[in-house]
């Protein structure tokens, strides 16, 4: 199938799903770092483990933004700068300084410009859709969450959703994004 996004790009399921694998993976790849064993991923530890292994500067805060705003980063060189809304429940802040994280490793550091954006997951644009997957495979990996589901433990999405720090909007995505469904008792 081919998608054309609103700028007229043009692409192709093969490659989004190539693009998916390649975000996924990069998420993957700051979670083996952590050696985390169980949810949830606390981001905190993200930000500490990106300073030390790739040398940025992090400055996270929360900020008073009108609601359609989800957050912002900014990078100078090595000086990233990640704001997000405080006016969001604690999942979506979340979720969007996971994205944003997103943003700053699929860019490989690159100088981006400030941009004030609305984070849904619904999105067509290709840097957001690879800066969603970036975010839900860091906070609900998909090794951890299959791991979870195998101990039964927890039985429905918002059990689930409580455990990794996400939103139900976001594990159902994950879950079904990673073929887990056939998991849940």
């Amino acid at each position: 199938m081919v998608h054309i996004d609103a700028d007229g790009n043009i692409s192709y399921d093969s490659e989004i799903s190539l693009r998916n694998r390649i975000s996924a993976k990069k998420a993957s790849q700051v979670i083996d770092g952590l050696e985390l064993s169980s949810p949830p991923v606390i981001l905190r530890d993200v930000i500490k483990y990106l300073h030390e292994v790739r040398g940025y500067n992090f400055f996270v805060r929360k900020i008073d933004l009108k609601d359609s705003y989800s957050g912002q980063i900014v990078i100078s060189g090595n000086n990233v700068g990640i704001l997000y809304n405080s006016n969001h429940s604690r999942v979506r802040q979340r979720f969007t300084v996971a994205h944003e994280l997103g943003h700053l490793i699929l860019s490989n550091g690159q100088k981006m410009e400030a941009l004030e954006e609305i984070i849904d997951l619904k999105t067509k644009s290709r840097a957001e859709v690879e800066a969603n997957n970036f975010a839900a495979e860091l906070l609900m990996p998909t090794k951890l969450l299959r791991n979870t589901l195998k101990k039964g433990s927890l039985n429905s999405i918002e059990a689930l959703a409580k455990q990794f720090g996400v939103s139900t909007d976001a594990m159902w995505y994950q879950i079904t994004k990673s073929n887990l469904l056939k998991l849940i008792r």
